[in-house]
């Protein structure tokens, strides 16, 4: 290791290996150095010890890749908007629930419809047969003795 910090932090989780916060810090130095799978192993082991640990989690999911690290927002160096030809088009109109409230509509799902749009691409229910006649029950103790 050239960090002498990460070194110095090292020895400190082997002297308190419980001490979790200890732990997370060591394990961010880590993966912000590119070590990832050392990352990981600390995360893990902090997790066994807090299971619901959220920072745990985020750095775990930072170092497997699933989440992204953060970055400092930067300020718009131009505040005008840009313009294009979308932005001249009229934006799709969208019920607000305000919108709808205010002009008393109440929607309801269609169920009956949407099972008639699917039907034909849905597969037969696992509990009958092809021929639509239901599927005897067969327990698991009489797997056995079936040819």
């Amino acid at each position: 290791m050239t960090n002498p910090l990460i070194a110095s932090l090292t020895r400190a989780v082997e002297a308190a290996p419980d001490d979790v916060a200890l732990r997370l810090h060591l394990a961010e130095l880590l993966l912000a150095e590119g070590d990832v799978d050392a990352a990981v192993g600390h995360c893990a082991s902090a997790l066994q010890r807090d299971p619901a640990n959220a920072q745990a989690r985020v750095i775990m999911g930072r170092a497997l890749g699933g989440i992204p690290t953060p970055a400092a927002p930067t300020a718009p160096t131009d505040p005008t908007p840009p313009t294009t030809d979308s932005a001249s088009a009229p934006a799709p109109s969208v019920p607000t629930s305000t919108s709808v409230a205010q002009s008393g509509e109440h929607h309801t799902f269609d169920w009956a419809a949407a099972e008639s749009e699917v039907k034909d691409r849905l597969l037969p229910s696992r509990c009958s047969s092809a021929s639509g006649a239901p599927e005897p029950v067969i327990d698991a103790w009489d797997a056995e003795t079936l040819d």
